[in-house]
């Protein structure tokens, strides 16, 4: 073997060690670029609904970061729950919220484990889990 053929041979084995050494780079790149997506949080919701106890009722209370306007519990045409707001309006600001009662009558036969809310925009109903302590029935 000649001296240009040991430094031919040795500049293969260099290009052969780059190659390895940035796919590795490229790899690693990538799995850090999808750890970085995951981590990105979600962004916030416009609308939140959590349902609170407030006795002698429930307060609806918005944690979103927009403002809900047209709240509406859409209940059932049974009659077996009527919701009665008795403090806010059908518009709730962020951190803002709306007190009401519930009555389910006593022929219902169930124990009321959420409620329907709809707003402005959200048309097709969102069930709001009601925290322990739910609504007293009535006769």
């Amino acid at each position: 073997m000649t001296p240009t053929d040991h430094i031919a041979l040795s500049a293969l084995m260099m290009s052969g060690l780059a190659v390895a050494i940035a796919t590795v780079a490229v790899l690693y790149g990538r799995r850090q670029a999808i750890a970085a997506e995951k981590s990105i949080p979600a962004p916030p919701p416009e609308v939140d609904w959590v349902i609170e106890n407030d006795a002698p009722g429930f307060r609806l209370r918005n944690f979103g970061i927009g403002t809900a306007t047209g709240v509406r519990f859409a209940l059932p045409d049974s009659g077996d729950i009527d919701v009665r707001v008795t403090d806010g309006s059908d518009e709730v600001p962020r951190h803002g919220s709306i007190g009401f009662r519930v009555t389910v009558r006593w022929a219902a036969g169930q124990q009321l484990r959420e409620l329907p809310v709809c707003w402005d925009g959200q048309e097709e109903p969102v069930l709001v889990p009601i925290p322990v302590g739910s609504p007293r029935r009535s006769e």
